[in-house]
């Protein structure tokens, strides 16, 4: 099957789907009804609205506004979780704006916004997620414009998406780029919004999610294929990024 879709949660707020788009997928020019949140948890994707194009890959995150026609092509298998607003009280949003503009960010960490809206149950708390994730969101797109990463950072930034599974150190990426370890944590926390490590964290968070689609994978295998060490170092890695344990995780999206 080239696509793998299922609503894993719904409240009368949203509706949360896990997908896992086969390499090579192209989706023809289509809209959904509902403004959708999506983050990509592996893989990479080409994505087209009014001839623009973008290429988000592991750890981005896109806000599409509803009913917004764009076209994809997926370049390598592909596994995002999107979250459907099913109602946008204008009146109770600090930054609508932030809904009516097709959006795409690095975004880094934000497992506990997911995490958030599966454990809300009331509507307040429902909009005080939705309002802090929207000022987030707002504060990166416009630190992003404001400080265009240079080419050396992006390119250890790309290392750390292709290569998080493996052991990375920040004084062997130092020596490979010619910069003193600090002067490479300081430059990439302030292009990236958090350090080497977290973002390390981050993205085997978001490794495992995705491993986590296939129903036959272990989690100890989920944790050798995602650079943990043991499943023990998975647990308390994925528990403190999300507030939920791996089996937790699996069961919900399964």
């Amino acid at each position: 099957m080239e696509i793998n879709r299922k609503y894993f949660f719904s409240n009368p707020f949203i509706d949360i789907t896990r997908t896992l788009y086969k390499e090579g997928v192209i989706m023809q020019p289509h809209h959904h009804n509902e403004t959708a949140i999506s983050m990509i948890l592996s893989g990479s994707i080409h994505e087209t609205v009014d001839s623009k194009t973008a290429i988000g890959g592991i750890a981005n995150m896109v806000i599409k506004p509803r009913k917004t026609i764009h076209n994809n092509l997926f370049s390598n298998d592909c596994a995002i979780i999107s979250i459907y607003l099913k109602e946008e009280n204008h009146n109770k949003i600090h930054h609508p704006d932030m809904l009516t503009e097709w959006n795409w960010i690095n975004s880094g960490n934000c497992n506990h916004f997911l995490q958030s809206l599966i454990l809300n149950k009331t509507e307040k708390e429902y909009y005080e997620t939705l309002n802090g994730f929207l000022g987030h969101f707002k504060h990166q797109k416009a630190h992003t414009k404001q400080n265009k990463p240079p080419q050396w950072i992006r390119e250890v930034k790309t290392i750390l998406d292709t290569s998080y599974n493996e052991v990375i150190k920040s004084k062997d990426l130092a020596k490979a780029f010619n910069v003193h370890p600090v002067y490479l944590t300081k430059i990439f926390k302030k292009h990236f919004g958090q350090s080497i490590k977290s973002y390390l964290k981050t993205l085997r968070v978001n490794g495992s999610m995705a491993t986590m689609f296939q129903n036959e994978t272990p989690l100890a295998q989920v944790a050798l294929e995602n650079g943990y060490c043991d499943q023990s170092h998975l647990n308390r890695n994925f528990k403190s990024e999300t507030n939920l344990t791996p089996r937790h995780f699996k069961k919900l999206i399964q």
